[in-house]
């Protein structure tokens, strides 16, 4: 039997062997009203369980094929005014930031150093008035403090000052993240990049790996491994070939070979149905069972009806324009018909064989119209 003695907020995991699979031969059983996540991974069972608080306390007992093969103790300490923990979240979770002294105190403050930027931060807490100048205000025993709603860029150092500036506890925050890519939505047979990505390693951190790995009836299938290192803090995978089996995944990190953390990731299957209709939908939409509407029947009726008259309107506006259209075409012609114009023509004899140059013009009253005609006359007789 183990008995572990824990912070208020801290995590903690507990580990029951099971030699051949999980499944239903192998199990734990936990305190009631307890909130913990159970993953079976390669030969284990484990119960992974953050910000422990008093509905953790209890007897963790491990089950294989009917019969107890080991047993865990949990236990939370009164109060702790001194000491150091390091904490992994992911995105959206809470973070307690509670720091404890038997004497009693009024105020406290909590001083972050970004892993990032190494920029700080002082978050005041008024324990007598009960607010936080960030987060919510959090009281349980002898514990004050905070409760933070993480971000990934909320990684780092955090450091509680007691009275008189009294050091107090300290809490590493290493944040977890995941994403897919290009989107967390792919169609049948299509390929995902999934990624997950850890803030920062600190000195004393020990051997952390991560381990993407695909969620199989309650089983965790290992699918790819990598040691993390301060240059190197994330692991892809490309995920080929979607279907619906191949939609859950788990990013998985462990802590000298202890679970600290579990991120899931849940990709959409669209799958080709939902982007092409069968044939059997179509026809079920054009031939729905049962009793018909008699209102969408006279809807029907109207838009038939509605169509036809648009259809003869535009036909009779197409056959007007037309004629018009004819009509100054036949104006035109017309306009461009000679005019017949009467013109005189003198002139005196001479002898014969004489020719003459007649010029015989028109009287038409536009003079862009008027035409010239030439014509040669020869003299064949003439009288004294």
């Amino acid at each position: 039997m183990e008995r572990m003695e824990l912070l208020l907020g801290s995590d903690v995991t507990v580990k029951c062997p099971c030699p051949k699979s999980c499944g239903s031969d192998c199990s734990v059983i936990i305190p009631a009203k307890n909130s913990s996540k159970e993953i079976c991974y390669e030969d284990s069972l484990y119960v992974f369980i953050s910000n422990v608080g008093e509905k953790n306390k209890g007897n963790y007992r491990c089950i294989k094929d009917g019969m107890a093969t080991s047993s865990t103790i949990l236990e939370i300490k009164e109060s702790n005014i001194q000491g150091e923990k390091t904490v992994f979240r992911t995105p959206g979770e809470d973070l307690l930031l509670l720091c404890s002294d038997l004497r009693n105190i009024t105020h406290l403050t909590w001083e972050w150093t970004s892993s990032d930027t190494g920029k700080r931060k002082t978050i005041e807490v008024n324990v007598k008035s009960e607010n936080a100048s960030c987060g919510q205000f959090y009281r349980k025993q002898n514990y004050h403090g905070v409760k933070l709603t993480v971000s990934f860029n909320h990684s780092g150092q955090y450091k509680c000052n007691l009275r008189n500036n009294t050091p107090g506890i300290i809490i590493n925050l290493v944040t977890v993240e995941v994403k897919a890519s290009p989107s967390p939505s792919a169609s049948y047979q299509s390929n995902a990049s999934i990624t997950c990505t850890l803030s920062h390693v600190y000195p004393g951190i020990g051997h952390v790996s991560l381990v993407w790995a695909q969620e199989e009836e309650s089983t965790f299938i290992p699918v790819k491994k990598h040691n993390v290192t301060s240059h190197s803090k994330q692991i892809s995978h490309t995920v080929t070939g979607m279907n619906e089996s191949s939609v859950n995944w788990t990013c998985l990190v462990f802590r000298d070979n202890s679970l600290v953390a579990a991120a899931p990731l849940t990709l959409k299957y669209i799958s080709t149905q939902e982007i092409h209709p069968t044939t059997s939908a179509v026809q079920a939409y054009a031939k729905p069972s049962g009793r018909q509407d008699p209102n969408k029947a006279i809807i029907v009726i109207l838009c038939v009806i509605f169509f036809l008259f648009l259809g003869l309107a535009i036909i009779g506006f197409f056959h007007r324009l037309t004629s018009v259209a004819r009509a100054s075409n036949m104006q035109g012609l017309s306009s461009n018909l000679e005019e017949i114009q009467y013109a005189s023509v003198s002139f005196h004899l001479q002898k014969n064989g004489d020719e003459r140059n007649l010029i015989c013009s028109d009287n038409s009253s536009r003079p862009e119209q008027q035409e010239v005609l030439y014509i040669q006359v020869k003299q064949t007789g003439w009288t004294a």
